[in-house]
């Protein structure tokens, strides 16, 4: 048998024959012409590279000369009218002051504003430029606030803000002035106008694409060229070039810009030991755009050469492989195939096949023989059993199938259960060549596969993508015969009681339990479907009246879901909230029928759960007022209309006021004061309720340091604020602005919160215990799991719910469930709170039940700050 071409090139002792010689040569020679493009292309890119970072360099270190050398001397000057004022002579001091805005030493001198100094309040005592200054406050400017509450000596530069009188953008250079017994005194702060900068970059010659910066050590823009005011006072404190510098005062590295999303190569410095960070960035594409000119070159005569080397090889190939197509052939086919192969002459006589063709039909060699025809190995097939059609019918539909056109694929089934894809295809001289392969397996993967992209996993039912085809069968048959269906959508309730109580096993055992349940309700034309979570749905087709229809089933599926189920030994009842749409009466959409059965969905988990509902006209609507409503809130945020109310905490034992909880209130322009019962739920919903969070934090820390430094506050958090993942920072940020200590901070969260295995909830809450901050479960007893909730986590208080407290005189059951629960605080070292105290036989009742302190009208009600007290707001409150 002749070598295949392939095999005669690459054999050992190839090298004899010309045609390996050929192919050899060219292969080294495309080989070595590869390596030395790609060794000159990389030396070139290194080259840009190079070139490029010796220009920021350059650039980079005139910048900082440059800046480092005005602002030295704008401090020299500060350092001198601090100085000045140590003397007697304060007229000399003023001078002095009025002379350093005069100097024109450098060209920061020339952009130089005004040169004041304040007193300990913040109120300008000496201005520059005159000898009678306005009693201007800066007591709310950053270089004011960071002399006054860190002690910072040094020369600070502040954020970018705009004067107070010439409405233009400047930064505050500024030190710090002490009492001669090294008590805060004031500032000395000297005004440079932005303007300074802007000269300073707009006479730089950069590139297209490039950019200059100038940033504080914590990242605020104090200039970007090119110029563009909405970068200025932006924080950068994520980028990359403040990761850097924690490891080197300069260096560079490549980076895709934040701000306009521009890759470059970024050359970055601190500004000798200034507070200043200059960067300069040169875009990627414009340092290599000559690069890539080359490479596109190089590219383009590489391709255009390998192209005409792999024509000439090819057409050698074609030659030689014309001389020795038989040989080719019967080696491919008896050597390499793993199918099995048979092929046929025009006649339709066998003229070649393998083993495998052989063994997979139960043919032998002396049955099956060349030249024998394709109609007389059907009819030997059908003997052994692995064909049961007509063989003639078969043989002459195959033939003219291909002389039309040309491939015929078949998937044909043995009668022994076997799944076979035969693969015909015409060849030139009116023969055929068949490919035959045993796909069983595959066959049974693919319907498996099917299956799983179609149905949920967990329960079997029909996935959310199969109950969409379903419905749109629905209306397409709807459409053509007038027929109608219902649509439930249908939510478990109490399930996740049953998920963090039991665990998710026994969660996923009920809702295989549920799942039978609904299947049993319906019939085999409806379609039942899990859409995930404890979410189900229901297709119900219905001939005549759809809506009798679904109601009967809607009762059936409640009062099914809502039967015990027993479950490993456990008892388990739940509830089942359902929403219904009408087909066609609701709409022939399936998206606009879906949304219309959550929408009464969302109606009956507001109305109490456990019932059904039909989508109407005032659902949509109720969904659009909803939807304003939450457009009023993000108004409401961005205009400031929410206000801080504050509930004193009172302990029992002593009348004396230990803490108060800041409570929101929106303070709407028509509807007057709002609770938060009316708001803070779409907040939560809407995502809302963490920028409130955020605000209500601030204010709150703000607040409490007016008060006695044994009064605490405290500040509910939501499980949104969790979700993000910057409540510490929030927390840590509002202490620092206030300067509120962290333990007069108690955080109140939820059990919701407590119970959130998916999140770093728990490790968010031990890096506030770090911080100092207190924390507290608020309206304890009401979940499924508070007790294991107490266990989780260590909290410093409990707050008892005021369900608990106001039947207190009235229900020995509420006063022995207060007394277990202040036994369990105690036992665990854990404060107690009873909230809702509005009668004095309530506050003697739960202080004999154990509870430490208590919070309600009896005290007080919701006051602002400015009116809250702190003396013993009641005197029936009086020691044990």
């Amino acid at each position: 048998m002749t070598t295949p071409f392939w095999r005669s090139v690459f054999r050992p002792g190839a090298g004899r024959h010309p045609m390996s010689v050929m192919v050899c040569l060219a292969s080294a020679f495309l080989l070595g012409l590869c390596l030395v493009c790609i060794n000159v292309l990389a030396e070139m890119r290194a080259t840009a590279r190079d070139k490029a970072l010796n220009v920021a360099n350059r650039l980079v270190a005139a910048i900082d000369n440059d800046i480092q050398r005005n602002i030295e001397s704008i401090d020299l000057s500060l350092q001198a009218v601090v100085d000045g004022l140590k003397r007697p002579d304060i007229s000399g001091v003023s001078a002095e002051l009025r002379q350093v805005i005069l100097f024109d030493r450098s060209t920061a001198a020339r952009h130089l504003g005004v040169v004041l100094v304040t007193d300990a309040d913040g109120i300008v005592r000496l201005d520059s430029r005159t000898t009678t200054p306005e009693p201007i406050s800066a007591a709310d400017r950053d270089y004011f606030l960071v002399h006054q509450h860190n002690d910072y000596a040094g020369l600070y530069i502040g954020r970018p803000v705009a004067g107070r009188l010439t409405g233009a953008g400047a930064i505050g250079i500024s030190r710090r002035v002490n009492n001669p017994d090294g008590t805060f005194a004031g500032v000395a702060v000297a005004s440079l106008r932005l303007d300074y900068f802007k000269t300073l970059f707009k006479d730089i010659s950069l590139n297209a694409g490039s950019s200059i910066a100038l940033t504080t050590a914590d990242g605020v823009v104090l200039m970007r060229w090119p110029y563009d005011p909405k970068y200025i006072g932006l924080s950068l404190r994520s980028s990359k070039v403040f990761d850097n510098l924690a490891r080197a005062p300069a260096g560079h590295f490549e980076s895709k810009a934040s701000t306009d999303g521009v890759w470059r190569l970024l050359v970055y410095s601190q500004i000798g030991q200034l507070p200043l960070v200059i960067s300069v960035g040169q875009s990627l594409e414009t340092i290599y755009a000559q690069w890539w000119h080359y490479v596109l070159i190089l590219a383009t005569l590489g391709a255009i050469f390998t192209a005409v080397v792999a024509f000439l090889l090819l057409y050698i190939g074609r030659q030689f492989k014309l001389r020795t197509r038989s040989e080719l052939n019967l080696s491919t086919a008896l050597t390499n195939m793993t199918q099995g192969l048979s092929m046929f002459d025009r006649d339709a006589r066998l003229v070649l096949y393998n083993e495998q063709y052989l063994r997979m039909y139960g043919c032998s060699a002396e049955t099956v023989k060349i030249g024998t025809t394709f109609h007389e190995i059907l009819k030997l097939r059908k003997a052994f059993g692995s064909f049961d059609g007509d063989p003639e019918k078969y043989a002459s539909e195959l033939v003219t199938a291909l002389k039309r056109d040309g491939t015929v694929a078949i998937r044909a089934a043995c009668p022994d259960g076997r799944m076979i894809s035969v693969v015909n295809r015409a060849m030139p001289n009116g023969g055929w060549v068949a490919t035959h392969e045993d796909v069983s397996e595959r066959s049974r993967y693919e319907k498996q596969i099917a299956h799983l992209a179609h149905h949920d996993a967990l329960t079997g039912l029909a996935n959310r993508m199969l109950l969409r085809e379903r419905m749109e069968r629905a209306l397409s048959n709807l459409r053509r015969n007038n027929g109608s269906f219902a649509v439930f959508l249908i939510d478990l309730d109490r399930f996740k009681a049953v998920n963090d109580t039991l665990g998710h096993p026994i969660g996923d055992a009920l809702l295989k339990e549920v799942a039978a349940r609904l299947q049993a309700c319906t019939r085999e034309v409806d379609t039942v479907a899990r859409l995930g979570g404890d979410e189900f749905a229901v297709l119900q087709i219905v001939q005549d009246d759809v809506a009798d229809g679904a109601i009967i089933l809607a009762m059936r599926l409640l009062e099914s879901i809502c039967l015990p189920y027993e479950i490993d030994g456990d008892r388990i009842t739940i509830g089942a909230s359902i929403g219904i749409a009408l087909a066609p009466a609701d709409g022939l959409d399936v998206d606009l029928l879906m949304q219309y059965a959550d929408l009464a969905l969302y109606k009956v988990k507001s109305d109490g759960r456990n019932n059904f509902r039909f989508f109407s006209g005032e659902l949509a609507e109720d969904a659009m007022d909803r939807r304003a409503f939450e457009a009023e809130l993000q108004d409401a945020l961005a205009q400031r209309q929410f206000e801080l109310l504050y509930q004193p905490e009172v302990e029992l034992s002593s009348g004396r006021v230990t803490g108060a909880e800041a409570l929101p209130r929106w303070r709407h322009p028509q509807r007057g004061l709002v609770l938060p019962e009316a708001f803070v739920p779409l907040m939560d919903e809407s995502g809302l309720i963490a920028e409130l969070g955020e605000w209500v934090l601030r204010e709150a820390c703000a607040a409490a340091v007016a008060w006695p430094t044994d009064v605490k506050v405290s500040v509910n958090v939501s499980p949104v604020q969790f979700g993000r993942g910057n409540l510490v920072d929030a927390v840590i940020l509002a202490l620092s602005e206030s300067g509120l200590a962290p333990q007069r901070l108690r955080l109140e969260i939820t059990e919701t919160i407590a119970l959130d295995e998916n999140s770093e909830n728990r490790s968010i809450l031990n890096q506030l215990r770090n911080v100092g901050v207190g924390i507290v479960l608020d309206d304890f007893g009401t979940g499924f799991s508070s007790l294991r909730t107490v266990q989780m986590f260590p909290f410093d208080k409990i707050k008892i719910d005021k369900s608990f407290t106001a039947d207190l005189a009235t229900n020995p059951n509420s006063a022995a469930i207060v007394c277990a629960m202040n036994g369990l605080a105690r036992g665990l070292k854990i404060g107690s709170l009873a909230e809702g105290i509005e009668t004095t036989d309530q506050c003697e009742l739960a202080r004999f039940a154990g509870c430490e302190e208590g919070q309600g009208l009896l005290f007080g009600p919701p006051v602002p700050a400015g009116e809250l007290t702190f003396q013993c707001p009641v005197a029936t409150v009086r020691a044990a």
